[in-house]
């Protein structure tokens, strides 16, 4: 009898215990769920993304000259990389792989302004998938990779940085 009563009483405590397991489980599974959807990864993103702009800005770099991949500016890719210079943070110069200047309508464009921006922009419109890899030391995006949530037929656009050199005033 007394075994029986022990038994049973083993077996009550197993099943509590497996009860609060599962309510423990499903209450950590409901907290991912709404943390998730409270902060997506597009959230993630553009913090990180404004940390670098921040870190970036810190430094105080206004003339610097760079060599920039886009993809988008020239599908053949006969033109890339274009050189671009920097002077008191105004694009002064676009150069195309051709030796060709390219005219420069805005005063920021294919800066590093540029690319925070640039990345912002897709970040927000939550169609993209976005990769963005920092420079280790001056925290400007060094790749932008972007490709569409949906599938279609396009490769990733990928946006590089290349030949960074700070410039003297």
């Amino acid at each position: 009898m007394i075994d029986t009563e022990r038994n049973e009483s083993n077996s009550k405590k197993t099943i509590f215990a497996f009860v609060v397991l599962l309510v423990i489980g499903a209450i950590v599974v409901l907290g991912v769920l709404i943390y998730n959807s409270l902060f997506p990864k597009e959230y993630w993103l553009d913090r990180e993304l404004e940390q670098n702009q921040a870190k970036w800005e810190s430094l105080h770099i206004t003339n610097y000259q760079m060599s920039l991949d886009l993809p988008f500016l020239d599908y053949k890719n006969e033109r890339m990389p274009i050189v671009v210079e920097v002077m008191n943070n105004k694009v002064i110069s676009v150069v195309d792989a051709q030796e060709q200047r390219l005219p420069v309508n805005d005063p920021e464009i294919y800066s590093v302004s540029w690319l925070f921006s640039y990345a912002h922009q897709k970040i927000t419109e939550k169609i993209y998938l976005i990769n963005i890899t920092y420079d280790p030391a001056l925290d400007y995006p060094k790749v932008i990779s972007i490709t569409f949530k949906e599938p279609c037929c396009e490769e990733p656009l990928i946006l590089s940085v290349k030949d960074f050199k700070i410039l003297q005033p």
